[in-house]
């Protein structure tokens, strides 16, 4: 290999590796969602929670664009959670009351690379689905994705994946 390709192959693997970005997913999806639903009261969060507001936005239309109207009296009653923390920090499961030297990893960590563009976060959404009349969980949906700190973060599409999840049933 030419010094020329040599330096155009290493240049073009550097640029491809730039993006910390990886695309929203599905990681939990727990229940089943009533047949249909037309109605859902989703819960609005505090208006200084500026990103769970946001996110909320985002899945408010999402729901709506595939139908579902929002009502605060609706059977169906949904919560959203989210968070946003950086790549490297893990989520490990434990059991109270039983120590464990190799926990099960929830949440894989993500190290900053010498190769990377901007500093990664790992943005999860939880949406859960609760029967009004008895307060059963019907559904608890997951999606997370990795995004740069600095840039907007995925709440659009992680609310089509979360809609979209809910209504798959």
């Amino acid at each position: 290999m030419g010094a020329r390709s040599w330096i155009a192959a290493l240049g073009a693997a550097c640029l491809a590796g730039c993006a910390v970005q990886s695309p929203p997913a599905i990681t939990s999806s727990v229940g089943n969602a009533p047949a249909t639903i037309t109605q859902i009261h989703l819960i609005e969060p505090e208006a200084e929670q500026a990103q769970r507001v946001a996110m909320f936005a985002a899945l408010a239309g999402a729901l709506q664009s595939r139908g579902v109207g929002l009502s605060e009296t609706a059977d169906a009653v949904a919560d959203l959670a989210i968070s946003v923390s950086p790549s490297p920090v893990g989520i490990f499961a434990s059991e109270a009351g039983k120590t464990d030297s190799e926990p099960d990893a929830l949440v894989t960590t993500r190290e900053r690379r010498w190769y990377d563009a901007c500093e990664a976060v790992r943005v999860q959404a939880t949406l859960v689905l609760y029967d009004r009349s008895n307060g059963q969980l019907r559904k608890s949906s997951k999606a997370e994705s990795v995004a740069c700190a600095d840039s907007e973060l995925p709440f659009a599409q992680l609310s089509e994946l979360l809609a979209d999840d809910l209504l798959s049933d």
